[in-house]
């Protein structure tokens, strides 16, 4: 069973958004998200990622304010060898780690061949940024994918300000 991938940010005005020929420019339509009680859904194109991402912005303040804006501009303009240092980082992950580790063998651990076949494993993206309060100083995101191979737990990686993977975890993992 495939389910959502959720990445959260964190990221403020000081951070390395100088921009680059790789990255996109875009405008996101902040009055398609609504309101849910603590935080404002929505979707939105990750050109990075080629899908679509389910938007959670951690906030209770209206308007949204900047630094979620920013956290989310960052998180769609980052250039497209991100999802390629992404997947490959999942791959090897799932190689030396999860691949043959996890009980129930090729049904919940299956075979793959190369690092474009991790996505098999994954669904459709969203992207969560921090409640206000855990935002931080430094640009840093994590990507959280809900898999087949963890439904309950899922996958973590920490990335940090330039979009280079750093840290890997359970979901809900605190780096």
């Amino acid at each position: 069973m495939r389910t959502a991938i959720v990445i959260f940010l964190a990221c403020i005005c000081g951070c390395n958004q100088n921009s680059n020929d790789d990255m996109t420019t875009f405008s996101i339509d902040y009055d398609a998200f609504t309101f849910d009680k603590y935080f404002y859904i929505g979707k939105h194109n990750v050109p990075w990622l080629d899908m679509t991402a389910n938007f959670i912005i951690d906030t209770e303040d209206s308007p949204i304010p900047d630094v979620h804006r920013e956290l989310v501009a960052f998180a769609c303009r980052l250039p497209s060898s991100t999802r390629d240092k992404l997947e490959r980082y999942i791959y090897d992950e799932y190689q030396s780690e999860i691949y043959g580790s996890m009980s129930g063998g090729d049904d919940i651990t299956p075979p793959i061949s190369k690092p474009s076949d991790i996505w098999t494993l994954l669904s459709a993206p969203g992207i969560h940024t921090p409640p206000d309060h855990r935002i931080e100083s430094d640009c840093q995101f994590t990507v959280t994918f809900e898999c087949v191979w963890d439904p309950e737990h899922g996958l973590s990686i920490l990335f940090d300000d330039k979009g280079d993977p750093i840290d890997i975890g359970g979901q809900g993992h605190h780096f």
